[in-house]
């Protein structure tokens, strides 16, 4: 739902040979065999998905209290704006991915779908933003990126190292990591002992108060 990209992943020879990619073949091999018998049966149904009581109530308190505080975020691309309807179209899909099966959007899914959309809002106002005139600002916005979509928004320093590899290197990221500490948008905690040892980086701040602050008004 937020795009931003600096450059190609990878360029592709239009006229290049008819043989499958690696991508294709894991494509035709994995991953079509595993989904499109499920989307077929989705395809076939024509049964209504409905919200049980409970998922319509908090769906409808969390949209109400959305609508009366979104006027804080200066957003120009029309994201915020849309986040009730991204909450509910995700709760949909949680709902039909178990469709075989129930065809009620419950609870759960809504909870779910109000944590995940919360995430993004401040990626997308920052990738907005765009990168500005510091050099290291399209890093430091892929780090804070990375710690906002990760697993109680903490990674190891080495699995940003892994994660960021080709954009910055050791030296810059720990750069990065200084800086993002000052301003007081990340904590570190030392982890392991000698060669096992390792940083390990929550985030903080601004970027933490915004998703928890979603997140307590999705759970109410």
């Amino acid at each position: 739902m937020v795009i931003y990209e600096e450059k190609r992943s990878k360029d592709l020879d239009l006229l290049d040979s008819e043989e499958e990619s690696v991508d294709e073949d894991r494509f035709t091999n994995y991953i079509a065999p595993k989904y499109v018998p499920h989307l077929i049966k989705i395809a076939a149904n024509k049964a209504r998905i409905i919200p049980s009581d409970s998922a319509r109530t908090i769906f409808n308190n969390w949209r109400k209290e959305w609508r009366a505080t979104q006027s804080q975020y200066n957003d120009k691309t029309g994201f915020v704006n849309r986040v009730p309807d991204h909450t509910l179209k995700v709760a949909m899909c949680l709902a039909l991915s178990r469709y075989e099966n129930n065809t009620t959007i419950t609870e759960g899914d809504v909870t779910e779908a109000i944590d995940k959309i919360s995430n993004l809002i401040y990626a997308s106002s920052k990738a907005a933003e765009g990168t500005g005139l510091d050099p290291m600002a399209a890093q430091t916005k892929r780090v804070v990126d990375y710690l906002i979509a990760a697993q109680d928004n903490q990674l190891l320093r080495k699995e940003l190292l892994v994660r960021g590899y080709g954009d910055y290197d050791p030296i810059t990221l720990d750069k990065i990591i200084d800086a993002l500490m000052e301003m007081g948008w990340v904590r570190r905690q030392k982890i392991g002992i000698g060669k096992n040892s390792d940083w390990l980086l929550l985030l903080a701040g601004e970027p933490k108060e915004k998703i928890m602050n979603f997140r307590i008004r999705g759970a109410r």
